[in-house]
């Protein structure tokens, strides 16, 4: 089996969201214009005042049992429209959710530096609040399988970001003002849309698996994806992947262990964010003889040909930050075979843990 690795180094920067937003309490609702664009760097804090770059706080919750959404919304999300709703302390139900839709082309960073992620230029939703006296509140997102991040600007101009409070899902709490609350729900990765539910609360045991999952998030667990972020923890764990094994160059130029046949671009891309001890990938294409490369963030080779289950390839080591290029060939040229990759830390995981093809 062969594997080509090679290295590409993406990280967590910016994000972005096209999504609509619908939020049910003590007012209504409205669509409203643009917002204007907002003046970068402006210090980020769960008060609004200034705090050091790199600050996003979220309380820690303990796990509780689910809480009764709000109204969903009526309409599905549009992209490229702001919505806006008015709450007022003590308002029902709680939390008020809405769905939308993550991700755009502004790199959230160039907001505020805590920032991470892709958003849209505009906000995706508008919060008008009012305050009678001091009280928290947090805004949640359930993202599903995805990971997402979320920017809220508060109505002094500061922020508040953060990115995986729960998972790879987003939460901010702080003691909001009366005033126009602005948030963005961004993907971690540029170029990504995906489906995604938010939750206002004044309840303090709220969390984003608390609020209901996206209606429109992918079910299966098996993707195409051809960039994967791993960091320690993912999940779920195995990530399993799906495609087809095919190539016509011969993978035993890159290494004496590199057999068979890939293609000249990778199957996936693996983008480590931190430090994996220890990584398995495991090949499941059936009867079909695959093989298996993948190319380290240094150019060299890690390559197997039968080290899983019959003739099917499995991989296993330490791998450290960076882009590894992932590579799943056939043994003979000119052949073609479908095939599911698990992605895990498990040491127990096996061909059959990954299912068939």
């Amino acid at each position: 089996m062969k594997m080509n690795e090679g290295m590409r180094r993406m990280g967590k920067a910016t994000m972005g969201a096209l999504a609509a937003f619908m939020l049910v309490g003590c007012g209504g609702e409205e669509e409203v214009a643009p917002v204007a664009p907002i003046a970068p760097g402006t210090p980020s804090s769960a008060t609004g005042a200034p705090a050091a770059p790199g600050t996003a706080p979220v309380a820690p919750v303990a796990p509780v049992a689910p809480v009764a959404p709000g109204t969903p919304p009526t309409a599905p999300p549009v992209a490229g429209r702001t919505t806006a709703v008015s709450l007022s302390q003590g308002f029902r139900p709680d939390p008020s959710v809405t769905n939308g839709v993550s991700g755009g082309p502004v790199n959230a960073n160039t907001l505020n530096p805590a920032c991470r992620g892709y958003v849209s230029s505009q906000p995706n939703h508008v919060l008008n609040w009012t305050a009678t006296s001091a009280g928290s509140v947090r805004i949640a997102v359930n993202g599903g399988p995805s990971d997402t991040t979320l920017v809220v600007q508060l109505p002094n101009g500061t922020y508040l970001c953060n990115d995986d409070a729960e998972g790879r899902n987003p939460m901010v709490t702080g003691n909001f003002t009366s005033g126009a609350h602005r948030i963005w729900v961004g993907s971690y990765l540029p170029n990504e849309q995906n489906p995604y539910t938010l939750g206002v609360s004044e309840i303090q045991t709220t969390r984003p698996s608390t609020l209901p999952a996206p209606p429109s998030a992918p079910r299966a667990q098996a993707t195409s994806r051809a960039v994967v972020p791993l960091r320690a923890g993912f999940q779920p764990d195995p990530q399993v992947l799906q495609g087809t094994a095919t190539g016509t160059v011969s993978a035993q130029n890159l290494g004496p262990t590199c057999r068979g046949y890939i293609a000249a671009q990778p199957n996936h891309t693996l983008m480590v964010q931190g430090s994996l001890p220890m990584l398995r990938l495991i090949v499941n294409a059936g009867a079909a003889d695959t093989t298996l490369v993948v190319r380290r963030p240094d150019g060299t080779h890690l390559c197997d040909d039968d080290g899983g289950s019959g003739t099917n390839p499995l991989l296993s080591g330490s791998f450290g930050p960076g882009a590894y290029q992932v590579f799943v060939g056939t043994y003979n040229q000119g052949q073609a075979a479908a095939y599911r990759m698990g992605i895990t830390t498990t040491a127990a995981a096996s061909t059959h843990t990954v299912g068939a093809p």
